[in-house]
């Protein structure tokens, strides 16, 4: 099982994935509902609430999760995402805040550019012809 996140200029989107990359459950979180928190900590309690949802509702625990794969626009590296420019974000340690959060230094968090994610999907559906494919994100930002 992975969860996968769309961190998107407008909302935050998590999902828990089986071996199969069948989404089993999903949340949506909008950045407008935002309050009177930094939008940093703002993505953050949205991954953390949403996963949490998740296992809570699927009776999963974190421990049975392989990874956690984020795509997000800007530049992304060594667990930082740097250069949102649609977000206001210049430089923000996702992977230690995510793993404070969740109590865990060992939690495996691959983080790639949403743009080469959506190209990889593009091309996976144009160079073959059945309906489902098993998708393995091999991300080169793995941290």
């Amino acid at each position: 099982m992975k969860f996968g996140i769309d961190l998107g200029g407008s909302h935050v989107a998590i999902g828990l994935v089986d071996e199969n990359s069948e989404i089993i459950e999903k949340r949506t979180y909008y950045m407008n509902d935002r309050r009177n928190v930094s939008l940093e900590d703002y993505i953050v309690s949205s991954i953390v609430h949403g996963i949490n949802e998740i296992l809570q509702s699927t009776r999963y625990n974190l421990c049975q999760i392989e990874s956690i794969g984020i795509a997000t626009p800007g530049n992304p590296k060594d667990g930082y995402i740097k250069n949102v420019v649609n977000l206001g974000i210049k430089e923000f340690n996702i992977t230690q805040k995510l793993r404070e959060a969740f109590g865990s230094k060992e939690l495996k968090i691959n983080i790639q550019n949403d743009g080469k994610t959506n190209e990889k999907l593009v091309e996976i559906k144009r160079n073959t012809d059945i309906k489902k494919v098993k998708i393995d994100y091999k991300f080169k930002n793995s941290v």
